[in-house]
């Protein structure tokens, strides 16, 4: 069983975990932001206030991925953009799991709200047919532009020899997984091909480059899963009702 609180704890560790690589350093904004994000970290796992901290988490994620250009709607500029390489921004996958763990009104901490599981299809339809856009630029249509979507050698060579057949693949990939959570019919494959490529890019990118302190998408993969899991608890677990519509959530 997952529980819409379960996640919430979740995403507050991944607040707490992602304090070094979102305001580390030593200026007074940077020890704000720490103190900010550990506020948010700490308010969700021990559910203080959730919908007060929830809209916190909300728009401080989102002001961080309008802000941080190195992090942000700066990397869409760069040319070698691709969101499930977590270059689209840790913080805006911040913002959309804020909103999609929304608590239900009625029926305790642990059910889902109908409405954030349907936001979390529409956006995740969203990012990955941007996904699917972004992989016609220029450096992914070259022969070794996805290679540098992997840190392990043998894969990085693999896709240096076939980077951009792969990076069509990709591509008819995600927006096929995109037409299918935005209209919302066959999400169980939807949310299983969407695991599967996930993990591919994480793992690929030696589980995030967790030991890298300059690593930019170090939580991207793990937050991306949260989202998904946001996006169809009938496929994870039981309690799957909203206590706003009685209904089951999925179809």
């Amino acid at each position: 069983m997952i529980s819409r609180r379960m996640i919430q704890t979740f995403v507050g560790l991944f607040w707490l975990f992602n304090i070094p690589f979102l305001g580390a350093g030593t200026s007074f904004v940077h020890v704000s932001s720490g103190i900010v994000e550990t506020m948010i970290g700490l308010a969700l796992i021990f559910n203080f206030k959730p919908k007060w901290t929830l809209l916190l988490s909300t728009c401080w994620s989102l002001l961080l991925w309008l802000l941080l250009l190195q992090k942000g709607t700066g990397q869409i500029l760069s040319g070698q953009v691709l969101p499930l390489y977590g270059q689209a921004g840790t913080a805006l996958l911040f913002c959309i799991i804020s909103v999609a763990i929304w608590p239900a009104k009625k029926g305790g901490p642990s059910i889902w709200n109908e409405r954030g599981v349907r936001l979390a299809q529409i956006s995740l339809g969203v990012l990955f047919a941007a996904g699917f856009v972004l992989h016609f630029q220029v450096t992914y249509l070259m022969q070794q532009g996805l290679s540098q979507f992997s840190r392990i050698p043998w894969l990085q060579w693999f896709a240096s020899y076939q980077g951009s057949g792969l990076s069509m693949i990709f591509a008819v990939s995600e927006m096929t997984i995109a037409v299918m959570f935005i209209g919302g019919f066959s999400l169980r494959w939807a949310l299983w091909v969407s695991v599967v490529l996930d993990g591919v890019f994480w793992i690929a990118q030696l589980y995030g480059e967790i030991v890298d302190p300059l690593a930019v998408s170090t939580t991207s993969g793990l937050l991306l899963l949260a989202v998904l899991v946001s996006a169809g608890p009938k496929q994870w677990g039981r309690h799957n009702i909203s206590a706003n519509t009685g209904r089951p959530v999925l179809r």
